[in-house]
């Protein structure tokens, strides 16, 4: 286990995960909820935030999830993704629609 969590932990590093799972901790530790759970809660909401910068990645994100968004803008693309991010949080219990 240790060589797994040391793994995992290069592997964290190594991607830059950013605010949504940084604030999963405090949110976790704070509240004692699972930190998939509190990702899951924060994700829609960073991923408003970071559309503002990188529209165009929610829409590929938008796309690969079987989102429709042809003859959409880049900004309207990426509200389909985070749209169905939090769809997809609701249908597995984790939040309210």
């Amino acid at each position: 286990m240790a060589h797994a969590e040391y793994l995992a932990g290069t592997a964290f590093n190594n991607t830059s995960l950013g605010y949504v799972h940084s604030m999963a901790h405090q949110l976790g530790g704070f509240y004692n909820l699972p930190h998939g759970i509190c990702n899951a809660i924060l994700l829609p909401f960073v991923e408003t935030y970071n559309k503002q910068v990188v529209s165009e990645r929610f829409a590929d994100i938008a796309k690969v999830m079987g989102e429709k968004v042809e003859g959409l803008s880049k900004e309207k693309a990426a509200d389909r993704a985070i749209d169905a991010i939090r769809r997809l949080a609701s249908d597995v219990g984790f939040l309210q629609a």
